[in-house]
């Protein structure tokens, strides 16, 4: 099949497995191949050739950069429930959760350490009696720096791919997998200090370093619009923002649900301009009072 004839849908569905099964971008499309239940997930026929993996880095680095990529698929979620019938409420809730940042994350060093150990320990458990001997290269001292980690992984798959074991399922996962963080080709394992994350606070005692999502949804659990601010954001100014997008993507907004961090004056005035009704819920005790 031609590249032009991949969909966008067909290859998000792509990287949605890879997330959920933690697989690289050669191991997805390696089970694509074998693996009925990501077959049907995919829409494709047994016997229905699968994509390369190089399509998934270039769509990831290329289509999924879009600012409005989240706004996109959520409009369509939306779209879709109503075509079936399943969005049938007018009312929505509003409410936000936490992300935390990256930069709190594994180190990449860490990362090469990691993956490294596995593939060899797979590679280990691998080899025949007769094998066991072969020559593995020392792993760095824990001091050691990330140009020596590069270094030591790079000998250690020259090792294993020159091997007869390299081909095995197991090994040749850990190999792509290790593979692509020396590459750099998986975005979602970047490391960096995050600029836009801040501290914001769960609760009075309770912090976070990150962002907040900032939600509404139906009573049938669909999401309608969603926001992302950083973690110090105060939730109240962005209910505005939601109702207008819930709209926007079709829902019908005569009612909104909300904790009391939405009961601003601001927020009020924007209920009766744009004729819905505000309803706040505390959330100690969880009664609702129509504001």
């Amino acid at each position: 099949m031609d590249v032009m004839q991949k969909t966008p849908i067909l290859l998000f569905k792509y990287l949605l497995l890879k997330y959920l099964y933690n697989l690289s971008d050669n191991g997805v499309v390696e089970r694509s191949r074998y693996d009925m239940s990501f077959k049907y997930f995919l829409e494709l026929t047994p016997e229905e050739e699968v994509i390369h993996p190089s399509l998934l880095t270039k769509f990831r680095k290329q289509r999924l950069k879009d600012e409005n990529i989240l706004d996109l698929l959520i409009n369509k979620s939306v779209e879709l429930a109503i075509n079936q019938g399943v969005l049938k409420s007018n009312t929505i809730i509003v409410d936000s959760t936490h992300t935390e940042a990256r930069y709190h994350k594994t180190t990449q060093r860490e990362m090469l350490k990691k993956a490294s150990t596995s593939l060899k320990a797979a590679l280990k458990a691998a080899l025949k009696d007769s094998d066991k001997d072969i020559y593995l290269p020392d792993e760095p001292e824990k001091r050691a720096s990330l140009d020596e980690y590069n270094e030591y992984c790079h000998e250690l798959l020259n090792t294993v791919q020159e091997s007869p074991y390299s081909e095995l399922p197991t090994i040749k996962e850990e190999s792509s997998m290790l593979s692509e963080i020396l590459d750099n080709q998986i975005d979602c394992y970047d490391q960096s200090i995050d600029p836009d994350a801040r501290i914001g606070h769960k609760t009075v005692n309770s912090s976070f370093y990150g962002y907040k999502t900032h939600l509404a949804m139906t009573d049938e659990r669909i999401i309608t619009a969603a926001t992302i601010t950083s973690g110090e954001a105060f939730d109240g100014q962005e209910l505005p923002v939601l109702v207008q997008k819930s709209k926007a993507a079709g829902a019908t907004v005569n009612e909104v649900i909300a904790d009391t961090a939405y009961s601003t004056l601001e927020n009020l005035k924007d209920a009766q301009s744009n004729d819905y009704k505000l309803t706040y819920c505390a959330t100690s005790n969880r009664l609702c009072e129509n504001l």
